[in-house]
């Protein structure tokens, strides 16, 4: 929409933020019915008090926050999840739960370093600003990985190991190296952003595809369980945190409505 403002884009938007306003309603129906207090809701409170005036930058094409801001909440109700897992008292759903929210927590790390590196790329430019973020998202990203080894066994194993070492996941890992193995990056050597941005939404459609199925595994298992509390935290968890996802992928529609665009500044910049 940002990139190409037009009645269709708009109207999608406004379907995102139409679900995600129902999963904000949807959790604080959770925490009223269940009278839980997760801490991490105070900060999402918080957060999403910004929510009108981003939305209203967000429709005069002004998105210089939005990515910000989209990110921010993104992390927070996924903490805010994590929180309520908490409250599962049984142990294996609990465990299915974890892995779900770490494949989670990896998919936004990701993006993240993708809309990073696809903006220097489009720039040609690495400043140690942009360096030690970028940094931070790749040990993040490590961090996460070594968790979910940790936690994994047989075939779910087996399955997040092939994601990893496969040709799209190794090609996205070769260039964040090469663009920060050194502190001068030549960028003659590195693709162009688009062809970036293409590999590590690949590499992010892996990752989504373990995420589905771990959610197919969770629900299953909750299904289940005879506990009628955990059946109904288990429940709006997933709901919640479904509708959570509309708020990811409305981040992930503004990179690339506008991934084009700051393709075509940055080689007209580099023309005068």
């Amino acid at each position: 929409f940002l990139g190409n403002p037009n009645p269709k884009a708009k109207a999608k938007v406004d379907a995102q933020r139409e679900k995600a306003d129902a999963a904000v309603q949807q959790l604080e129906v959770l925490v009223r019915k269940l009278n839980l207090n997760p801490p991490e809701l105070a900060v999402l409170r918080d957060l999403l008090s910004d929510k009108s005036t981003i939305r209203s930058e967000v429709d005069r094409t002004n998105g210089s926050r939005a990515f910000s801001y989209y990110s921010q909440v993104n992390q927070i109700a996924i903490e805010t999840a994590i929180g309520l897992k908490t409250y599962v008292k049984n142990s294996e759903l609990a465990s299915d739960l974890s892995i779900a929210f770490l494949y989670a927590q990896y998919k936004e790390r990701l993006g993240q370093l993708r809309g990073k590196i696809n903006g220097t790329l489009a720039k040609q430019e690495l400043n140690a600003a942009t360096r030690n973020e970028l940094n931070f998202y790749v040990q993040q990203i490590d961090l996460i990985g070594r968790r979910l080894l940790a936690q994994l066994t047989g075939d779910n194993l087996a399955n997040y190991q092939q994601a990893m070492q496969s040709d799209i996941s190794l090609n996205v890992d070769k260039i964040t190296d090469k663009l920060l193995g050194t502190n001068s990056p030549d960028f003659n050597t590195l693709p162009k952003s688009s062809v970036w941005f293409s590999s590590a939404t690949q590499q992010i459609g892996l990752v989504k595809k373990l995420l589905d199925e771990q959610w197919r595994k969770t629900i299953q298992q909750g299904d289940e369980i005879n506990s009628d509390i955990d059946n109904e935290i288990l429940s709006s968890l997933i709901f919640f945190f479904v509708m959570c996802a509309a708020i990811v992928m409305l981040n992930w529609h503004l990179v690339s409505t506008l991934k084009y665009e700051i393709d075509i500044l940055s080689q007209s910049l580099r023309r005068i």
